[in-house]
């Protein structure tokens, strides 16, 4: 069972301007009145309900406004920085284009990646199921000024160089 609002204001309040959530509360007496602490907020911002994991900015969305967006984005991709005006409600696509370079990219720069058969470093960008590929280029830097060009101009506020 979902927390309805009435019961997420009941047990926590919601600072919008600098997202911390004090507990007003808690099965620990000694927990009301004090912020959640990290040690409460795991690292991927999950805070614990009743022995039910809530992310931080799906419970800000229903604290605010009393509904739960499917996805809910962050404009700075800090999952730890729930400031109301952090928060933007997303689609999964949107989410994807915000996220930073893969752990595995080993050119330094989303988007890019050496080509073996050309001897050169590529660009490449997916956007709405698709495959684009931006040219080859004699250095990483020019490949991510392509990408970095091409992004921001199909994925717009979402564009994260990152």
């Amino acid at each position: 069972m979902v927390i309805t609002q009435e019961e997420l204001k009941q047990r926590l309040y919601y600072d919008p301007e600098t997202g911390a959530f004090t507990w007003l509360q808690h099965r620990w007496l000694d927990r009301v009145g004090k912020r959640a602490e990290s040690f409460e907020i795991d690292k991927s911002g999950f805070l614990w309900l009743d022995d039910k994991k809530y992310r931080t900015n799906r419970l800000a969305f229903l604290y605010m406004t009393g509904e739960i967006p499917v996805k809910v984005g962050f404009k700075d991709n800090n999952v730890k920085n729930v400031k109301w005006d952090n928060l933007v409600v997303t689609d999964n696509a949107a989410a994807s284009y915000k996220a930073k370079r893969s752990r595995n990219n080993t050119s330094g720069y989303k988007g890019v990646s050496w080509s073996k058969q050309a001897k050169k470093w590529k660009a490449m960008c997916r956007h709405a199921g698709k495959h684009y590929f931006l040219g080859y280029y004699g250095t990483a830097e020019a490949a991510k000024l392509a990408y970095d060009a091409f992004a921001s101009r199909v994925f717009g506020e979402f564009f994260n160089s990152g």
